[in-house]
C-alpha cells in the first residue's frame, strides 16, 4: 500500500540524523527513507505516493548519487517510478558533493528529469561543488556549499514530456551565475 506524502528525503545512513531533521522541518505529511541499494531506491518508488518535494540526501561526485552499498547512481533509466510517484510540478533536490558538476552532472540533472519528471514536470536543482552540513546544537542545522569560486547551484525546469524546458544557475548566495 502506497503512502501519500508532500516530502520526502531519500538519504544513505550517513546521512539519518540529517534526514530526520529535514522530515522535522519541512513539517506535514513528510517522510524519510533509506536507500541502501538499486532496490530500495526502486522500493521507495512504489511505496510513496503524491510527493511535491523529492530531497535526495547521499554523497556524491559529479554526475552521480553514492548508495549505501557503494554503487553509483548514474542516470535514472533502471528506476522506472509509477505515475502515482510523483505530484504535477514537483521538485527534486540532490544534496550531495558535486553531484551537478560539469557536462557529467547536466547528464544526471537530465536523466532525473526525463525518468523521474515525465507525465509530471517540474525542477530538478543540485551543487556543483562539495556540501556539508553544519548543526549548532539540536536546535539548528544548514547545508552549506563548500568556500569554493564557482560553486553554483544548477536549477533545471522540465515539462510533462521530460524535455528540458528552463535552467538558472545560483552562486552560494542565490545571484544568478
Amino acid at each position: 500500500m502506497m503512502t501519500a506524502v508532500d516530502s520526502l528525503c531519500l538519504y544513505t545512513k550517513d546521512w539519518e540524523a540529517s534526514a530526520e531533521r529535514f522530515r522535522v522541518e519541512v513539517g506535514g505529511p513528510s517522510e524519510k527513507r533509506e536507500i541502501t541499494n538499486f532496490t530500495a531506491l526502486r522500493q521507495a518508488t512504489r511505496d510513496f505516493c503524491n510527493v511535491k518535494l523529492l530531497y535526495f540526501s547521499t554523497h556524491g561526485r559529479g554526475g552521480g548519487m553514492q548508495l549505501d552499498d557503494g554503487s553509483i547512481v548514474e542516470d535514472f533509466r533502471m528506476i522506472v517510478a509509477p505515475s502515482t510517484f510523483l505530484w504535477k510540478n514537483a521538485r527534486i533536490l540532490f544534496d550531495g558533493c558535486a553531484i551537478g558538476e560539469g557536462p557529467k552532472g547536466d547528464e544526471f540533472l537530465d536523466s532525473a528529469g526525463e525518468h523521474l519528471l515525465r507525465g509530471h514536470g517540474g525542477i530538478v536543482g543540485a551543487s556543483t561543488v562539495d556540501t556539508f552540513c553544519w548543526t549548532i546544537g539540536p536546535w539548528s542545522s544548514e547545508t552549506y556549499m563548500e568556500f569554493q569560486r564557482g560553486a553554483l547551484v544548477k536549477i533545471r525546469r522540465y515539462d510533462i514530456s521530460g524535455h528540458r524546458t528552463g535552467w538558472l544557475e545560483r552562486d552560494r548566495y542565490g545571484r544568478a551565475a
